[in-house]
C-alpha cells in the first residue's frame, strides 16, 4: 500500500506490535479509504506468513489504536522498543 509504512515492529514470542502509518507525506488515502487499509495489511501479513511456513500462527482478531499526539506516539514507540526487556514479566511468559 502506496499510503502505508511501518514505522517500527518487534515480533514477541505470542503477538507482534507495530506502528503503522497511513497518508504519509500529504499523501491522501486515494487507492483506499483508511480505514480499510488496516485489516487489509494485517490480513496480508496473517496469509504470507502462514503461506511461508505451512501454518497459521495467528488468532482471528488483532487490535489496534490510533495514535492522536506525538506524545502518545513516542509513549507507543518506547513501548514497542522495550517489550522484549519485560518479556520475563508477561502474564504469559513461559520458562
Amino acid at each position: 500500500y502506496k499510503s502505508l509504512t511501518v514505522d517500527t515492529y518487534v515480533i514477541m514470542p505470542n503477538h507482534i506490535h507495530l506502528i503503522l502509518s497511513l497518508c504519509n507525506d500529504d499523501l491522501i488515502c486515494k487507492e483506499k479509504p483508511c480505514h480499510d487499509i488496516i485489516p487489509r495489511y494485517v490480513s496480508a501479513l496473517k496469509t504470507l506468513t502462514t503461506k511461508e511456513i505451512g501454518f497459521s500462527l495467528f488468532q482471528r482478531n488483532f487490535y489496534d489504536r490510533i495514535i492522536r499526539s506525538e506524545e502518545e506516539y513516542e509513549k507507543i514507540w518506547n513501548y514497542i522498543d522495550l517489550n522484549p526487556a519485560i518479556w520475563a514479566d508477561d502474564m504469559f511468559f513461559i520458562c
